[in-house]
């Protein structure tokens, strides 16, 4: 699943702050994600999960995908629904 992409033209980098959930439940997962790009490249880290679940939830990648650089997300459950927050930077 696609969750967001960027213009590696516009942007290098960027952050993001991702709550998961799996629908009708109080499972939860939060995640901070790192994506920097040098136009052809993707890299990606992901640090600061914290879940009830206990164990993580989503696998997530990067790429630079048609153009874009794009964060995928591949969930352990098909009803898991991501609410994103993002910050781009430029330099």
């Amino acid at each position: 699943t696609s969750v967001d992409s960027f213009a590696p033209s516009t942007y290098t980098s960027a952050e993001y702050l991702i709550t998961s959930t799996i629908s009708g439940t109080n499972i939860r997962e939060l995640t901070k994600i790192l994506v920097v790009t040098d136009g052809t490249n993707a890299y990606r880290t992901v640090y600061g999960v914290t879940s009830t679940a206990g164990n993580t939830m989503t696998t997530w990648s990067a790429n630079v995908y048609s153009g874009s650089v794009t964060l995928w997300a591949t969930p352990s459950n098909a009803n898991t629904i991501y609410r994103v927050k993002k910050q781009y930077q430029a330099i």
